[in-house]
């Protein structure tokens, strides 16, 4: 047996006088055939309701996971914050900015900072640079200390000696220090008026430096600066969101390995 199905009418509707829910009808019209001939035509009127159908299912969803989408909520608002804090980022590379990250082994070294998070800033450097340097290639302090005879601390501004014996026991070819440095942070992540002339300052600051072992020259140097100024009237009475003096320590580390990778020697 067959069973066709045609659609003689299709449309939308309004359904109510608030207008709030559309109604789709649809007359559908179901004819059989079999061996015996022609089985008469059965009509058939469909009204679904869209708007319906939709705002259950939505509130079905809604409240099977209203703690995710509470959470997910409170993210955007973080990240909307930490974006709008009136800060602005200084750049400069004092020495080369171009390098090739696909050639030669790479030490990533502890950075130094008095950030009161020094882990923060640790994950986000080795985050940013996994995403310039091949794994295989990137190696952190911690990783040469487990098979090779590498100093426990590894100074931010090396010597030349420094240098020599880092090469000689690691067998890499690159190092990257980093210095991160909150400088001020006169008003935390909010600001507000409390003498007759007020202005205060965030302020924090991460500087790159990269050496290649083979040769024990510096080869790239850069900063990051991060400020937030405000300058308020006693009788303002306003209150602001700011990044933070940390928050800027955060972000100049993201935003100076981001530089990195724009200017990097593509394969």
């Amino acid at each position: 047996m067959v069973i066709s199905v045609y659609f003689l009418s299709y449309d939308f509707g309004k359904k109510g006088k608030d207008f709030t829910s559309f109604l789709i009808s649809s007359t559908v019209l179901f004819k059989t055939e079999g061996t015996s001939g022609i089985y008469p035509v059965i009509k058939v009127n469909l009204d679904f309701d869209l708007f319906h159908f939709l705002n259950s299912r939505m509130q079905h969803i809604f409240k099977k996971n209203i703690k995710s989408l509470a959470y997910i909520l409170l993210v955007l608002l973080l990240i909307l914050l930490s974006s709008c804090g009136g800060s602005k980022y200084d750049y400069h590379f004092e020495k080369d900015k171009e390098l090739d990250f696909n050639q030669g082994k790479w030490i990533l070294n502890d950075p130094q900072t008095n950030y009161r998070y020094p882990g923060t800033i640790k994950k986000l450097a080795l985050e940013g640079f996994q995403k310039i340097i091949p794994d295989s290639s990137l190696f952190q302090i911690f990783d040469l200390r487990r098979t090779r005879l590498v100093e426990a601390t590894i100074p931010i501004h090396p010597t030349l000696k420094d240098l020599k014996h880092l090469r000689e026991f690691s067998s890499c070819d690159y190092l990257i220090n980093i210095e991160n440095e909150v400088v001020r942070d006169d008003m935390g992540s909010f600001s507000g008026s409390s003498t007759a002339r007020n202005e205060q300052t965030n302020k924090a600051a991460t500087y790159i430096e990269i050496y290649d072992l083979r040769t024990f020259e510096l080869i790239s140097k850069s900063s990051a600066v991060g400020t937030v100024k405000v300058t308020e009237d006693k009788d303002s009475g306003s209150w602001n969101y700011v990044s933070s003096g940390g928050t800027l320590a955060m972000h100049s580390v993201i935003k100076l390995i981001r530089r990195y990778k724009r200017y990097r020697v593509k394969k």
